[in-house]
Protein backbone atom coordinates (compact mmCIF):
# COMPACT_ATOMS: atom_id res chain seq x y z
CA UNK A 1 0.00 0.00 0.00
CA UNK A 2 1.23 3.34 -0.98
CA UNK A 3 1.77 5.63 2.09
CA UNK A 4 -1.10 8.56 2.47
CA UNK A 5 -0.52 11.95 1.86
CA UNK A 6 0.82 13.99 5.46
CA UNK A 7 -1.99 16.23 7.01
CA UNK A 8 -1.41 19.80 6.31
CA UNK A 9 -0.69 21.74 9.47
CA UNK A 10 -2.45 25.20 10.75
CA UNK A 11 -0.16 27.75 10.86
CA UNK A 12 -0.70 29.65 14.62
CA UNK A 13 0.32 32.83 15.11
CA UNK A 14 2.71 33.09 18.30
CA UNK A 15 3.07 36.56 19.49
CA UNK A 16 6.53 37.36 20.91
CA UNK A 17 5.61 36.71 24.67
CA UNK A 18 4.52 32.90 23.63
CA UNK A 19 7.27 32.89 22.28
CA UNK A 20 9.65 33.74 25.75
CA UNK A 21 7.54 30.94 27.32
CA UNK A 22 8.02 28.79 24.98
CA UNK A 23 12.13 29.32 25.27
CA UNK A 24 11.51 28.87 29.24
CA UNK A 25 9.64 25.52 29.12
CA UNK A 26 11.61 22.06 29.71
CA UNK A 27 11.55 20.86 26.11
CA UNK A 28 15.06 20.97 25.14
CA UNK A 29 15.29 21.68 21.06
CA UNK A 30 18.33 20.60 19.25
CA UNK A 31 20.20 23.42 17.29
CA UNK A 32 19.68 23.00 13.88
CA UNK A 33 22.56 21.26 11.66
CA UNK A 34 23.30 21.87 8.03
CA UNK A 35 21.44 19.51 6.34
CA UNK A 36 21.78 18.72 2.51
CA UNK A 37 18.20 20.43 1.09
CA UNK A 38 16.45 17.33 -1.27
CA UNK A 39 15.18 18.32 -4.68
CA UNK A 40 12.55 16.33 -6.60
CA UNK A 41 13.24 15.45 -10.08
CA UNK A 42 11.33 12.96 -12.04
CA UNK A 43 12.54 9.68 -13.48
CA UNK A 44 12.23 9.73 -17.42
CA UNK A 45 10.98 5.92 -17.12
CA UNK A 46 7.13 7.18 -15.56
CA UNK A 47 5.90 10.35 -15.90
CA UNK A 48 3.53 9.97 -12.83
CA UNK A 49 6.01 8.65 -10.23
CA UNK A 50 8.53 11.34 -8.43
CA UNK A 51 11.87 10.71 -6.98
CA UNK A 52 13.25 12.41 -4.37
CA UNK A 53 17.22 13.22 -4.69
CA UNK A 54 18.99 15.20 -1.76
CA UNK A 55 21.36 17.53 -2.83
CA UNK A 56 23.92 19.70 -1.20
CA UNK A 57 21.89 23.17 -0.73
CA UNK A 58 24.03 26.37 0.06
CA UNK A 59 20.68 26.90 2.97
CA UNK A 60 22.22 26.55 6.13
CA UNK A 61 18.55 24.87 7.75
CA UNK A 62 16.92 21.94 6.27
CA UNK A 63 13.82 22.64 4.80
CA UNK A 64 10.98 20.72 3.98
CA UNK A 65 9.17 20.63 0.19
CA UNK A 66 5.78 19.50 0.27
CA UNK A 67 4.71 17.21 -2.17
CA UNK A 68 2.84 17.85 -5.31
CA UNK A 69 1.09 14.34 -6.22
CA UNK A 70 0.01 11.44 -4.64
CA UNK A 71 2.92 9.30 -5.17
CA UNK A 72 4.89 6.35 -3.26
CA UNK A 73 7.96 7.74 -4.56
CA UNK A 74 8.44 10.96 -2.49
CA UNK A 75 10.29 10.29 0.75
CA UNK A 76 8.66 12.00 3.70
CA UNK A 77 10.57 13.69 6.42
CA UNK A 78 10.91 12.80 9.92
CA UNK A 79 8.84 14.66 13.09
CA UNK A 80 11.30 15.85 14.27
CA UNK A 81 12.88 17.03 11.47
CA UNK A 82 9.07 19.08 10.59
CA UNK A 83 9.23 20.73 13.84
CA UNK A 84 12.58 22.04 13.48
CA UNK A 85 12.39 23.58 10.93
CA UNK A 86 9.30 25.16 12.00
CA UNK A 87 10.81 26.88 14.78
CA UNK A 88 13.26 29.73 14.59
CA UNK A 89 16.51 30.25 16.96
CA UNK A 90 17.03 31.73 19.58
CA UNK A 91 19.18 34.40 18.06
CA UNK A 92 15.82 35.24 15.63
CA UNK A 93 13.58 35.36 18.47
CA UNK A 94 15.65 37.94 20.68
CA UNK A 95 15.59 39.79 17.14
CA UNK A 96 11.85 40.09 16.64
CA UNK A 97 11.22 40.68 20.73
CA UNK A 98 13.80 43.87 20.84
CA UNK A 99 12.23 45.66 17.19
CA UNK A 100 8.43 45.19 19.01
CA UNK A 101 9.56 46.61 22.06
CA UNK A 102 11.33 49.63 20.46
CA UNK A 103 8.28 50.03 18.56
CA UNK A 104 6.54 49.96 21.50
CA UNK A 105 8.35 52.94 22.77
CA UNK A 106 8.23 54.96 19.66
CA UNK A 107 4.53 54.57 19.96
CA UNK A 108 4.50 55.61 23.38
CA UNK A 109 7.15 58.49 22.91
CA UNK A 110 5.05 60.06 19.51
CA UNK A 111 1.39 59.68 22.41
CA UNK A 112 3.49 62.20 24.48
CA UNK A 113 4.42 64.78 22.49
CA UNK A 114 1.27 64.84 20.84
CA UNK A 115 -0.45 65.44 24.26
CA UNK A 116 2.13 67.58 24.80
CA UNK A 117 1.32 71.25 25.27
CA UNK A 118 3.02 73.46 21.88
CA UNK A 119 4.06 76.48 23.04
CA UNK A 120 5.17 79.48 20.98
CA UNK A 121 9.35 79.43 20.05
CA UNK A 122 11.12 82.57 20.02
CA UNK A 123 12.24 84.24 17.08
CA UNK A 124 15.60 83.98 16.97
CA UNK A 125 16.68 84.85 13.19
CA UNK A 126 17.99 88.43 12.42
CA UNK A 127 16.59 90.76 10.12
CA UNK A 128 19.12 92.19 7.32
CA UNK A 129 17.96 94.23 4.82
CA UNK A 130 19.28 93.34 1.72
CA UNK A 131 21.20 96.86 1.38
CA UNK A 132 22.64 95.50 5.10
CA UNK A 133 23.70 92.56 3.98
CA UNK A 134 25.81 93.51 1.03
CA UNK A 135 27.51 96.60 2.96
CA UNK A 136 27.71 95.30 6.18
CA UNK A 137 30.70 93.12 7.02
CA UNK A 138 30.57 90.12 8.64
CA UNK A 139 33.26 90.21 12.12
CA UNK A 140 34.33 86.74 13.93
CA UNK A 141 33.44 88.52 17.40
CA UNK A 142 30.43 89.22 16.75
CA UNK A 143 27.95 87.86 19.34
CA UNK A 144 25.49 85.67 18.58
CA UNK A 145 21.29 87.33 18.18
CA UNK A 146 19.11 87.87 20.90
CA UNK A 147 15.83 86.29 21.18
CA UNK A 148 13.04 87.81 20.36
CA UNK A 149 9.16 87.56 20.49
CA UNK A 150 7.81 86.89 17.54
CA UNK A 151 6.44 90.23 15.74
CA UNK A 152 2.56 88.43 15.43
CA UNK A 153 2.70 87.96 18.99
CA UNK A 154 -0.21 90.94 21.15
CA UNK A 155 1.46 92.71 23.91
CA UNK A 156 0.86 90.42 27.04
CA UNK A 157 -1.40 92.78 28.67
CA UNK A 158 -3.77 92.50 26.23
CA UNK A 159 -2.91 88.71 25.39
CA UNK A 160 -5.84 86.07 25.47
CA UNK A 161 -5.19 84.28 28.15
CA UNK A 162 -5.79 80.71 26.93
CA UNK A 163 -6.11 77.51 30.17
CA UNK A 164 -4.32 74.88 29.76
CA UNK A 165 -6.74 72.41 31.55
CA UNK A 166 -10.41 71.85 30.99
CA UNK A 167 -10.87 72.63 34.78
CA UNK A 168 -8.99 75.85 34.33
CA UNK A 169 -11.00 76.75 31.28
CA UNK A 170 -14.32 75.67 32.75
CA UNK A 171 -13.19 78.13 36.19
CA UNK A 172 -12.17 80.93 34.01
CA UNK A 173 -15.27 81.06 32.24
CA UNK A 174 -16.98 80.83 35.39
CA UNK A 175 -15.24 83.89 36.72
CA UNK A 176 -15.81 85.73 33.67
CA UNK A 177 -19.52 85.14 33.55
CA UNK A 178 -19.80 85.74 37.28
CA UNK A 179 -17.64 89.46 37.20
CA UNK A 180 -19.96 90.39 34.44
CA UNK A 181 -23.22 89.81 35.98
CA UNK A 182 -22.02 91.36 39.13
CA UNK A 183 -20.93 94.13 37.11
CA UNK A 184 -24.51 94.51 35.52
CA UNK A 185 -26.47 94.41 38.95
CA UNK A 186 -24.47 96.74 40.20
CA UNK A 187 -24.70 99.70 37.26
CA UNK A 188 -28.62 98.71 37.81
CA UNK A 189 -28.76 99.28 41.06
CA UNK A 190 -28.04 96.07 43.17
CA UNK A 191 -26.53 97.41 46.97
CA UNK A 192 -25.23 94.09 47.36
CA UNK A 193 -23.36 94.16 44.38
CA UNK A 194 -22.32 97.52 44.66
CA UNK A 195 -20.72 96.78 48.13
CA UNK A 196 -18.80 94.32 45.77
CA UNK A 197 -17.59 96.48 43.68
CA UNK A 198 -16.59 99.07 45.91
CA UNK A 199 -14.69 96.58 48.38
CA UNK A 200 -12.71 95.39 44.79
CA UNK A 201 -12.06 99.03 44.18
CA UNK A 202 -10.66 99.71 47.88
CA UNK A 203 -8.68 96.50 47.13
CA UNK A 204 -7.00 97.49 43.57
CA UNK A 205 -6.13 101.54 45.48
CA UNK A 206 -4.53 100.16 47.88
CA UNK A 207 -2.55 97.57 46.20
CA UNK A 208 -1.08 100.69 43.76
CA UNK A 209 -0.40 102.67 46.48
CA UNK A 210 0.94 99.79 49.32
CA UNK A 211 3.70 97.31 48.10
CA UNK A 212 1.45 93.85 47.39
CA UNK A 213 3.60 92.17 49.74
CA UNK A 214 1.95 93.63 52.88
CA UNK A 215 -1.77 93.22 51.39
CA UNK A 216 -3.55 90.08 51.20
CA UNK A 217 -5.10 89.08 48.41
CA UNK A 218 -8.98 89.70 47.79
CA UNK A 219 -11.47 86.65 48.05
CA UNK A 220 -14.94 87.05 47.03
CA UNK A 221 -17.87 84.48 47.57
CA UNK A 222 -20.90 84.68 44.91
CA UNK A 223 -23.06 81.25 45.56
CA UNK A 224 -20.44 79.10 47.24
CA UNK A 225 -17.58 80.31 44.10
CA UNK A 226 -14.65 81.88 45.53
CA UNK A 227 -13.20 84.13 43.05
CA UNK A 228 -9.38 85.55 44.43
CA UNK A 229 -8.68 89.28 43.04
CA UNK A 230 -5.53 88.21 41.91
CA UNK A 231 -6.84 86.03 39.35
CA UNK A 232 -8.49 88.62 37.46
CA UNK A 233 -7.50 89.48 34.35
CA UNK A 234 -8.01 92.05 31.41
CA UNK A 235 -11.69 91.09 30.81
CA UNK A 236 -12.90 91.55 34.30
CA UNK A 237 -10.57 94.06 34.72
CA UNK A 238 -12.91 95.82 31.73
CA UNK A 239 -16.23 95.30 33.76
CA UNK A 240 -14.91 96.87 37.06
CA UNK A 241 -13.93 100.13 34.67
CA UNK A 242 -17.37 100.35 33.26
CA UNK A 243 -18.60 100.24 36.14
CA UNK A 244 -16.68 102.90 37.61
CA UNK A 245 -16.83 105.36 34.40
CA UNK A 246 -21.14 104.95 35.15
CA UNK A 247 -20.75 105.99 38.30
CA UNK A 248 -18.76 109.17 37.96
CA UNK A 249 -20.84 110.05 34.68
CA UNK A 250 -23.94 109.93 37.16
CA UNK A 251 -22.37 112.32 39.91
CA UNK A 252 -21.61 114.58 37.01
CA UNK A 253 -25.44 114.44 35.73
CA UNK A 254 -26.14 115.11 39.75
CA UNK A 255 -24.24 118.37 39.80
CA UNK A 256 -25.44 119.47 36.09
CA UNK A 257 -22.57 119.17 34.52
CA UNK A 258 -23.44 116.54 31.84
CA UNK A 259 -27.05 116.10 29.91
CA UNK A 260 -28.70 112.69 31.37
CA UNK A 261 -29.28 112.40 27.38
CA UNK A 262 -25.24 112.17 27.09
CA UNK A 263 -25.34 109.85 30.06
CA UNK A 264 -27.74 107.41 28.82
CA UNK A 265 -25.80 106.97 25.41
CA UNK A 266 -22.69 106.41 27.25
CA UNK A 267 -24.95 103.79 29.88
CA UNK A 268 -25.94 101.61 26.20
CA UNK A 269 -22.49 101.56 25.31
CA UNK A 270 -20.36 100.09 28.41
CA UNK A 271 -23.84 97.90 29.61
CA UNK A 272 -25.73 97.37 26.24
CA UNK A 273 -29.13 94.75 26.79
CA UNK A 274 -29.67 94.45 23.14
CA UNK A 275 -27.37 93.71 20.12
CA UNK A 276 -28.87 96.95 18.27
CA UNK A 277 -28.20 99.53 20.46
CA UNK A 278 -24.16 98.87 20.47
CA UNK A 279 -22.54 101.81 18.03
CA UNK A 280 -19.76 101.06 15.83
CA UNK A 281 -17.12 101.77 17.86
CA UNK A 282 -15.96 104.71 15.32
CA UNK A 283 -19.25 106.34 16.20
CA UNK A 284 -18.54 106.03 20.03
CA UNK A 285 -15.06 107.07 20.00
CA UNK A 286 -16.66 110.40 18.05
CA UNK A 287 -19.23 110.58 20.36
CA UNK A 288 -16.69 110.41 23.75
CA UNK A 289 -14.36 112.56 22.09
CA UNK A 290 -16.77 115.69 21.38
CA UNK A 291 -17.59 115.43 25.48
CA UNK A 292 -14.00 115.83 26.11
CA UNK A 293 -13.73 118.54 23.88
CA UNK A 294 -16.37 120.40 25.36
CA UNK A 295 -15.27 120.03 28.91
CA UNK A 296 -17.46 118.06 29.89
CA UNK A 297 -15.04 115.00 30.28
CA UNK A 298 -11.39 115.10 30.55
CA UNK A 299 -9.85 114.30 27.49
CA UNK A 300 -8.07 111.17 29.31
CA UNK A 301 -11.84 110.03 30.90
CA UNK A 302 -13.23 110.26 27.00
CA UNK A 303 -10.60 108.09 25.63
CA UNK A 304 -10.92 105.64 28.40
CA UNK A 305 -14.50 105.42 28.00
CA UNK A 306 -14.05 105.20 23.94
CA UNK A 307 -11.96 101.80 24.74
CA UNK A 308 -14.06 100.41 26.95
CA UNK A 309 -17.05 100.23 24.72
CA UNK A 310 -18.99 97.12 24.35
CA UNK A 311 -18.21 95.41 20.38
CA UNK A 312 -20.67 92.97 18.82
CA UNK A 313 -17.81 90.19 19.24
CA UNK A 314 -18.13 90.76 23.25
CA UNK A 315 -21.49 91.01 23.37
CA UNK A 316 -22.55 87.40 21.23
CA UNK A 317 -19.51 85.71 22.91
CA UNK A 318 -20.37 86.55 26.82
CA UNK A 319 -18.53 85.01 28.77
CA UNK A 320 -16.38 83.38 26.33
CA UNK A 321 -14.84 86.48 25.61
CA UNK A 322 -11.33 86.33 26.13
CA UNK A 323 -10.48 89.52 24.36
CA UNK A 324 -10.83 91.07 21.00
CA UNK A 325 -9.89 89.24 18.14
CA UNK A 326 -6.44 89.97 15.75
CA UNK A 327 -8.49 91.89 13.04
CA UNK A 328 -11.30 93.40 15.10
CA UNK A 329 -10.69 96.58 13.92
CA UNK A 330 -7.91 95.95 11.15
CA UNK A 331 -10.34 96.83 8.37
CA UNK A 332 -10.15 100.55 9.24
CA UNK A 333 -6.11 100.38 8.67
CA UNK A 334 -5.78 97.60 6.40
CA UNK A 335 -3.99 99.03 3.19
CA UNK A 336 -5.07 96.56 0.88
CA UNK A 337 -9.16 97.90 1.59
CA UNK A 338 -8.49 101.48 1.96
CA UNK A 339 -9.06 103.31 -1.36
CA UNK A 340 -8.13 107.01 -2.11
CA UNK A 341 -11.36 109.14 -2.19
CA UNK A 342 -12.25 110.97 -5.10
CA UNK A 343 -15.53 112.32 -6.18
CA UNK A 344 -16.42 111.16 -10.29
CA UNK A 345 -16.67 114.24 -12.79
CA UNK A 346 -19.66 112.44 -14.51
CA UNK A 347 -22.94 112.68 -12.37
CA UNK A 348 -24.95 109.42 -12.08
CA UNK A 349 -28.07 111.04 -9.99
CA UNK A 350 -29.84 108.58 -8.02
CA UNK A 351 -31.35 107.72 -4.43
CA UNK A 352 -27.96 107.58 -2.14
CA UNK A 353 -27.55 104.94 0.04
CA UNK A 354 -24.47 105.29 2.91
CA UNK A 355 -23.43 101.81 3.23
CA UNK A 356 -19.79 101.64 3.23
CA UNK A 357 -19.56 100.23 -0.22
CA UNK A 358 -21.29 102.00 -2.84
CA UNK A 359 -23.00 99.85 -5.29
CA UNK A 360 -22.55 100.05 -9.31
CA UNK A 361 -25.61 102.71 -8.85
CA UNK A 362 -24.09 104.55 -6.61
CA UNK A 363 -20.59 104.32 -8.13
CA UNK A 364 -20.99 107.97 -9.54
CA UNK A 365 -23.62 109.39 -7.52
CA UNK A 366 -22.65 113.50 -6.23
CA UNK A 367 -24.36 113.15 -3.60
CA UNK A 368 -23.38 109.85 -2.06
CA UNK A 369 -19.45 110.77 -2.03
CA UNK A 370 -20.14 114.38 -1.27
CA UNK A 371 -21.46 113.30 1.93
CA UNK A 372 -18.62 110.82 2.75
CA UNK A 373 -16.13 113.59 2.40
CA UNK A 374 -17.85 116.04 4.18
CA UNK A 375 -18.46 113.77 6.96
CA UNK A 376 -14.40 113.37 6.93
CA UNK A 377 -14.06 116.62 7.27
CA UNK A 378 -16.36 118.32 10.07
CA UNK A 379 -15.36 114.80 12.28
CA UNK A 380 -11.90 115.26 11.48
CA UNK A 381 -11.15 111.36 10.19
CA UNK A 382 -8.28 109.97 8.29
CA UNK A 383 -10.07 106.38 7.75
CA UNK A 384 -14.02 106.77 6.68
CA UNK A 385 -15.94 104.15 5.68
CA UNK A 386 -13.60 102.25 3.31
CA UNK A 387 -11.57 105.71 2.27
CA UNK A 388 -8.54 107.12 3.04
CA UNK A 389 -8.21 111.22 3.55
CA UNK A 390 -5.01 112.86 3.63
CA UNK A 391 -6.50 116.01 4.41
CA UNK A 392 -10.25 116.11 3.95
CA UNK A 393 -10.61 119.67 5.26
CA UNK A 394 -8.58 120.98 2.01
CA UNK A 395 -10.10 118.72 -0.21
CA UNK A 396 -13.68 119.74 0.66
CA UNK A 397 -12.26 124.06 0.63
CA UNK A 398 -10.81 123.33 -2.74
CA UNK A 399 -14.47 122.13 -3.89
CA UNK A 400 -16.42 124.94 -2.35
CA UNK A 401 -13.94 127.29 -3.81
CA UNK A 402 -14.23 126.37 -7.27
CA UNK A 403 -18.38 126.80 -6.64
CA UNK A 404 -18.12 130.09 -5.52
CA UNK A 405 -15.42 130.90 -8.35
CA UNK A 406 -17.88 129.58 -11.31
CA UNK A 407 -20.77 130.88 -9.54
CA UNK A 408 -19.31 134.58 -9.76
CA UNK A 409 -18.85 133.62 -13.31
CA UNK A 410 -14.94 133.83 -13.31
CA UNK A 411 -13.14 131.40 -14.93
CA UNK A 412 -11.32 128.82 -12.96
CA UNK A 413 -7.70 128.43 -12.56
CA UNK A 414 -5.93 125.87 -13.47
CA UNK A 415 -5.49 124.55 -9.69
CA UNK A 416 -9.42 124.32 -9.15
CA UNK A 417 -10.42 122.72 -12.49
CA UNK A 418 -10.29 119.26 -11.21
CA UNK A 419 -12.90 120.33 -8.33
CA UNK A 420 -15.73 121.63 -10.96
CA UNK A 421 -18.43 119.82 -10.53
CA UNK A 422 -22.08 119.84 -11.62
CA UNK A 423 -23.73 120.05 -8.04
CA UNK A 424 -27.81 119.98 -7.50
CA UNK A 425 -29.38 122.33 -5.19
CA UNK A 426 -29.49 119.71 -2.46
CA UNK A 427 -25.69 119.29 -3.65
CA UNK A 428 -24.77 122.65 -3.19
CA UNK A 429 -26.64 123.31 0.04
CA UNK A 430 -24.81 120.33 1.81
CA UNK A 431 -21.19 121.62 0.61
CA UNK A 432 -22.22 125.10 1.98
CA UNK A 433 -23.10 123.19 5.59
CA UNK A 434 -19.63 121.60 5.28
CA UNK A 435 -18.06 124.47 4.72
CA UNK A 436 -19.20 126.37 7.64
CA UNK A 437 -18.74 123.50 10.09
CA UNK A 438 -15.07 124.02 8.61
CA UNK A 439 -14.45 127.53 9.58
CA UNK A 440 -15.97 127.25 13.08
CA UNK A 441 -13.81 124.18 13.72
CA UNK A 442 -10.82 126.33 12.13
CA UNK A 443 -12.17 129.13 14.87
CA UNK A 444 -12.37 126.82 17.60
CA UNK A 445 -8.61 125.27 16.83
CA UNK A 446 -6.89 128.98 16.43
CA UNK A 447 -9.11 129.69 20.16
CA UNK A 448 -11.57 132.29 18.09
CA UNK A 449 -14.08 130.36 19.55
CA UNK A 450 -14.38 128.91 23.41
CA UNK A 451 -17.46 126.73 23.20
CA UNK A 452 -17.20 123.73 21.57
CA UNK A 453 -20.74 122.67 22.73
CA UNK A 454 -22.03 124.93 20.18
CA UNK A 455 -20.03 123.53 17.31
CA UNK A 456 -20.96 120.25 18.66
CA UNK A 457 -24.79 120.64 18.69
CA UNK A 458 -24.31 122.20 14.76
CA UNK A 459 -22.66 119.67 13.81
CA UNK A 460 -24.79 116.68 14.86
CA UNK A 461 -27.31 119.01 13.49
CA UNK A 462 -26.06 119.61 10.12
CA UNK A 463 -24.02 116.09 9.33
CA UNK A 464 -26.17 113.66 10.94
CA UNK A 465 -24.41 110.20 12.39
CA UNK A 466 -25.50 107.76 15.03
CA UNK A 467 -25.15 109.04 18.45
CA UNK A 468 -24.72 112.88 17.23
CA UNK A 469 -27.11 115.41 19.22
CA UNK A 470 -30.19 116.74 16.83
CA UNK A 471 -31.70 120.14 17.05
CA UNK A 472 -34.85 121.33 15.49
CA UNK A 473 -35.02 125.62 13.77
CA UNK A 474 -36.51 126.51 16.75
CA UNK A 475 -34.53 124.51 19.65
CA UNK A 476 -31.36 125.16 17.90
CA UNK A 477 -31.72 128.80 17.36
CA UNK A 478 -33.01 128.74 21.48
CA UNK A 479 -30.01 127.17 22.50
CA UNK A 480 -27.05 129.56 20.22
CA UNK A 481 -29.01 132.13 21.78
CA UNK A 482 -28.39 131.00 25.15
CA UNK A 483 -24.65 129.59 24.79
CA UNK A 484 -23.56 132.28 22.59
CA UNK A 485 -22.24 134.89 25.81
CA UNK A 486 -18.42 134.59 25.98
CA UNK A 487 -18.57 131.68 23.48
CA UNK A 488 -16.66 133.85 21.06
CA UNK A 489 -19.04 133.91 18.18
CA UNK A 490 -20.30 136.50 16.57
CA UNK A 491 -24.29 137.19 16.98
CA UNK A 492 -24.10 137.71 13.14
CA UNK A 493 -23.12 134.64 12.46
CA UNK A 494 -26.82 132.86 14.10
CA UNK A 495 -28.55 134.22 10.87
CA UNK A 496 -26.56 132.41 8.23
CA UNK A 497 -26.30 129.38 10.68
CA UNK A 498 -29.54 128.90 11.07
CA UNK A 499 -30.09 129.87 7.18
CA UNK A 500 -28.58 126.54 6.31
CA UNK A 501 -31.08 124.09 8.76
CA UNK A 502 -32.22 121.05 6.25
CA UNK A 503 -35.56 121.86 7.54
CA UNK A 504 -35.42 124.91 5.35
CA UNK A 505 -34.07 123.53 2.35
CA UNK A 506 -37.47 123.36 1.02
CA UNK A 507 -38.11 127.22 2.04
CA UNK A 508 -34.59 128.63 0.41
CA UNK A 509 -35.73 127.06 -2.96
CA UNK A 510 -38.58 129.38 -3.33
CA UNK A 511 -36.85 132.68 -3.75
CA UNK A 512 -39.73 134.72 -2.24
CA UNK A 513 -40.37 132.32 1.03
CA UNK A 514 -36.39 132.53 1.13
CA UNK A 515 -36.08 136.64 1.62
CA UNK A 516 -38.56 136.35 3.92
CA UNK A 517 -36.79 133.81 6.65
CA UNK A 518 -33.63 135.55 6.10
CA UNK A 519 -35.41 138.65 6.96
CA UNK A 520 -36.93 137.35 9.91
CA UNK A 521 -33.96 135.75 11.25
CA UNK A 522 -31.98 138.47 10.75
CA UNK A 523 -33.99 141.17 12.76
CA UNK A 524 -34.47 138.24 15.79
CA UNK A 525 -30.62 138.80 15.85
CA UNK A 526 -30.62 142.28 15.59
CA UNK A 527 -33.45 142.41 18.84
CA UNK A 528 -31.07 140.18 20.97
CA UNK A 529 -28.09 142.69 20.14
CA UNK A 530 -30.13 145.40 21.47
CA UNK A 531 -31.30 143.40 24.59
CA UNK A 532 -27.64 142.35 25.39
CA UNK A 533 -26.06 146.12 25.09
CA UNK A 534 -29.17 147.06 27.43
CA UNK A 535 -28.41 144.29 29.81
CA UNK A 536 -24.68 145.05 30.10
CA UNK A 537 -25.30 148.53 30.70
CA UNK A 538 -27.38 147.94 33.47
CA UNK A 539 -25.01 145.23 34.73
CA UNK A 540 -21.81 148.60 34.45
CA UNK A 541 -24.22 150.77 35.69
CA UNK A 542 -25.22 148.73 38.81
CA UNK A 543 -21.51 147.97 39.47
CA UNK A 544 -20.16 151.51 39.47
CA UNK A 545 -23.23 152.52 41.83
CA UNK A 546 -21.97 149.73 44.32
CA UNK A 547 -18.26 151.12 44.10
CA UNK A 548 -19.40 154.49 44.53
CA UNK A 549 -21.49 153.52 47.67
CA UNK A 550 -19.07 151.86 49.36
CA UNK A 551 -16.29 154.31 49.07
CA UNK A 552 -18.73 156.74 50.37
CA UNK A 553 -18.90 155.01 53.64
CA UNK A 554 -15.10 154.06 54.25
CA UNK A 555 -12.68 156.26 55.75
CA UNK A 556 -9.39 157.94 55.01
CA UNK A 557 -7.38 155.25 56.23
CA UNK A 558 -9.57 152.39 54.99
CA UNK A 559 -9.25 153.91 51.46
CA UNK A 560 -5.29 153.99 51.80
CA UNK A 561 -5.34 150.19 52.70
CA UNK A 562 -7.32 149.07 50.05
CA UNK A 563 -4.99 151.12 47.33
CA UNK A 564 -2.53 149.32 48.68
CA UNK A 565 -3.60 145.92 48.82
CA UNK A 566 -4.54 146.59 45.46
CA UNK A 567 -1.12 147.42 44.12
CA UNK A 568 0.94 144.85 46.55
CA UNK A 569 -1.10 142.65 47.41
CA UNK A 570 -2.19 138.92 45.86
CA UNK A 571 -4.76 138.74 43.30
CA UNK A 572 -7.83 137.47 44.77
CA UNK A 573 -9.45 134.50 42.78
CA UNK A 574 -13.11 134.24 42.66
CA UNK A 575 -14.35 130.59 42.70
CA UNK A 576 -17.82 131.09 40.57
CA UNK A 577 -20.67 129.81 42.90
CA UNK A 578 -21.58 126.42 42.40
CA UNK A 579 -25.40 125.25 43.92
CA UNK A 580 -24.19 121.80 44.04
CA UNK A 581 -22.00 121.92 46.03
CA UNK A 582 -21.86 119.63 49.36
CA UNK A 583 -20.79 122.53 51.40
CA UNK A 584 -24.35 124.23 50.36
CA UNK A 585 -26.53 121.28 51.37
CA UNK A 586 -29.37 121.60 54.10
CA UNK A 587 -28.38 120.62 57.40
CA UNK A 588 -31.66 118.63 57.32
CA UNK A 589 -30.50 116.51 53.99
CA UNK A 590 -26.69 116.16 55.56
CA UNK A 591 -28.31 113.95 58.11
Amino acid sequence: MPAGPTPKKLYRFQSPKQKVSLRSDNTKITRLTKVKRPELTTSPASNSNLTAVQSESPSPFQTETPPTTLSSGVQVLSKEHDIASIRPSKEADCTELDATIAGMHAAEKLLHQRHAAIKPQPNIGKKIKPLGAIIKKSSPKASSPKARVPLSLSSPIHRRQQPETANEACASFQRRQLIKNLAFNAANGCPNAIADMDQINAHFTLRSRLPETTIPDLILEFGGVQIRASQLVTTDHNWIARFNALTNNSELVESRRMSPEDHETIALQLFPEERSHILKPEYFEIFVTGLGEEGTLTQAEAKAIGRLGVTVEEFEQGGHFTGPSKYARGHRHNPTELVIFEIPKQASRGLASFSPRPSMLQGRDLYYHLRILIEAAVYDQKFWKGYFFANARSKLGEFYEAYNVSQEGWPLPANLTEYKRPWTSREIRLLQRGQLLCDLLKKYETAEMTDFGIIRAVRGTYVQIPAQPFFSVEALESFLYHRIADSGLAVSRIPEILALHPENDAVFANPVLRNYVVDSLNERAENYEKEEEQRLSEIETSYTTFETVRKAQMTPWERIKVSFKKVFGKKEVVVPFDPFSPEHEVEGQQQ
